[in-house]
């Protein structure tokens, strides 16, 4: 089954569409971990891609943002060279233009000797170093109709307040992708019988 979401209506103005995740979706890998590969499910990352490709169909995004950077994929594909983002890719296969938006470890240390703060601090204040850095990112893409931006689950009400403070309309497509997917399986294993599946059977069976 594909992903069907419930939007409203924004024809007639710009969106940002919050997308919450676990960060093991983002890099689709094909080595296994058990065998030295990177420590990424390639099966979570494989279903992220096919959901994502069916939320790109349905909201049309002129801009993919996300957060990681690309340091993040380089040190992966040291492991699995195969490795790619799949966010990235998605954008590039829809001519969608991509931004990797949260700064690399050199940069996010520099805006906090900057901001005199540590990691710590802005995790604990709603990040308001990180955060805002995506929004700089960004910026120049708020009047593009519609963004789409991909990030970690803890991320996406202090991010959506963010946006929201400076005018932006702001819908949220999922806080939690990977907790609506585990009690999706859930609820299906405590139901009963379906076609003489068994529970295991079942849940391989629902896709997003």
């Amino acid at each position: 089954m594909s992903a069907s979401l419930e939007l409203a209506d924004y024809s007639r103005g710009d969106v940002v569409y919050l997308l919450g995740i676990s960060h093991s979706f983002q890099e689709r890998t094909f080595r296994p971990f058990v065998d030295g590969g990177p420590d990424r499910d390639p099966s979570k990352s494989c279903r992220f891609e096919k959901y994502l490709e069916d939320v790109v169909k349905q909201i049309q995004p002129r801009v993919i943002g996300e957060e990681s950077d690309d340091s993040i994929l380089r040190g992966i594909q040291s492991i699995d060279s195969n490795a790619y983002s799949v966010a990235k890719s998605v954008s590039e296969r829809h001519n969608i233009t991509h931004l990797y938006c949260d700064p690399n470890p050199s940069e996010r240390e520099q805006l906090y000797t900057e901001a005199g703060t540590n990691d710590a601090y802005d995790r604990e204040n709603g990040y308001p170093v990180r955060e805002g850095e995506w929004l700089r990112r960004i910026s120049p893409f708020l009047r593009a109709r519609s963004l789409l931006f991909i990030c970690g689950a803890t991320h996406v009400d202090s991010f959506k307040e963010k946006l929201e403070q400076e005018g932006v309309t702001v819908d949220v497509i999922s806080r939690d992708l990977e907790r609506e997917w585990n009690d999706a399986c859930h609820d299906t294993a405590r139901s009963s019988t379906v076609a003489g599946r068994s529970p295991i059977d079942r849940a391989s069976v629902i896709l997003p």
